[in-house]
């Protein structure tokens, strides 16, 4: 059974292994998770005593941004992915907000995106990579 609940500092280590494995180009460092996990909402996905998935978000001026998710790829066709991104799309529809999401280009969740009610708004750059821009 999956359990989510709010990130917590001891979490860095691990989430950073997840991040550099599935989604990062360079390496997170755990200082820069434990940052994140500080600084920003976020949200874990756990299976019994291991992280398989979580997503960070913040508000930026009128918009719920979500910076990271991931899901391991052997939870990829289960309920996480829904799940984590319910977080930030919550808070954002109680707030008033929308909900912005960018994603690499050939990334498996930008087809997870559309599912979820998201409509493609774009391409950006950023840090030399190509991403998909979507919002809901």
């Amino acid at each position: 059974m999956i359990d989510y609940r709010d990130a917590r500092e001891e979490d860095a280590e691990e989430v950073a292994e997840i991040a550099n494995c599935y989604v990062l180009s360079q390496d997170l460092s755990v200082d820069s998770m434990r940052n994140l996990v500080q600084d920003r909402t976020m949200k874990i996905a756990e299976d019994g005593d291991e992280i398989v998935g979580y997503v960070s978000y913040r508000v930026v001026e009128d918009t719920v941004v979500v910076q990271h998710i991931c899901v391991v790829p052997e939870y990829r066709d289960t309920e996480v992915p829904e799940s984590l991104v319910s977080f930030p799309v919550d808070f954002a529809e109680e707030e008033g907000l929308r909900t912005r999401v960018a994603v690499e280009e050939g990334s498996w969740f930008g087809g997870f995106l559309p599912e979820e009610g998201f409509e493609e708004k774009g391409k950006a750059r950023f840090a030399g990579d190509t991403l998909r821009m979507y919002e809901r």
